[in-house]
């Protein structure tokens, strides 16, 4: 990990909407998984978290890369702790609280295997989706009322590792025009997450984004053109010697995004350009 990351923290925010905790019976043999999924342009990446753990394994298949762990003793060694200091602030968290219940009671030498599947089954099929991550402690999105509210719930590791998998820095034409041949563009900052809009709310308020946060096709949207807020984004995620304190793709993306905002934001056919190289990049 690049200097002031704490890969612990980043792993969590990189794996909130990226990382899997799988629980599947079969035959009464109950197995476990922890995966992360990625395209195959990110293996570096990919590599470098399983260098990182110490543990797991990595599939190849097409275009996607796989990092997963199996072995219970090694999940309870390595991945539970991680997730118990730095809790899961999406969703996610209740999957990982089923998962860490299920895998403790298959490791009860107490428990015959007929137990064991009951009480799994039993935690399995109860329902606590609706449960928020405790780091919000029962605070509501719409009760969100400045920087102070969030400040203490967000590192700069957890975001930095969210916005690899979840954020996006990128350039669109905002209309034709006759300054130049290929029309006005603009830059943008944007995520989109399928739940929890307390997290977008949060990221609204840390960088001073005046944005309303959108709701469509089931996605939560913040999105901004506004200069000001894009600079917050900039020294936000900018070390020291300048470069960018990403560790995937994104670092490409957001190299490019933010040489063009500081130097060329006007020079359409540049943007032009450029918005094409980090369209590709994504693929």
């Amino acid at each position: 990990m690049k200097n002031n990351i704490k890969f612990n923290e980043w792993l969590v925010g990189f794996t909130e909407y990226n990382g899997s905790f799988n629980i599947n019976i079969n035959n009464n043999k109950i197995i476990y998984n922890y995966k992360i999924i990625q395209k195959i342009n990110n293996k570096q990446l990919i590599y470098k978290i399983k260098d990182e753990l110490k543990v797991g394994e990595i599939i190849i298949k097409n275009n996607i890369i796989i990092y997963k762990l199996n072995d219970i003793s090694k999940i309870i060694d390595v991945i539970l702790p991680i997730y118990d200091k730095y809790p899961l602030l999406s969703n996610n968290y209740n999957n990982y609280i089923k998962f860490k219940e299920c895998i403790l009671i298959s490791n009860d030498i107490t428990l015959n295997n007929n137990n064991k599947l009951l009480k799994i089954n039993n935690i399995i099929n109860k329902d606590i989706s609706n449960n928020q991550s405790p780091i919000w402690n029962n605070i509501k999105y719409n009760e969100i009322k400045s920087i102070n509210d969030i400040k203490d719930k967000i590192s700069k590791s957890w975001l930095t590792g969210l916005i690899e998998t979840e954020g996006s820095f990128y350039i669109k034409r905002e209309s034709y025009s006759n300054i130049s041949e290929y029309g006005k563009y603009k830059h943008y900052f944007g995520i989109s997450l399928k739940s929890d809009p307390i997290i977008l709310y949060s990221i609204k308020y840390l960088f001073h984004i005046k944005s309303n946060i959108k709701f469509y096709n089931n996605y939560y949207i913040l999105e901004t053109s506004n200069y000001r807020s894009l600079n917050n984004i900039i020294k936000y995620f900018i070390l020291n010697n300048n470069n960018n304190i990403f560790n995937s793709n994104k670092s490409f993306e957001f190299t490019l995004w933010k040489r063009t905002l500081l130097n060329n934001k006007d020079k359409y056919d540049k943007l032009y350009k450029i918005q094409q190289i980090i369209r590709l990049n994504k693929i």
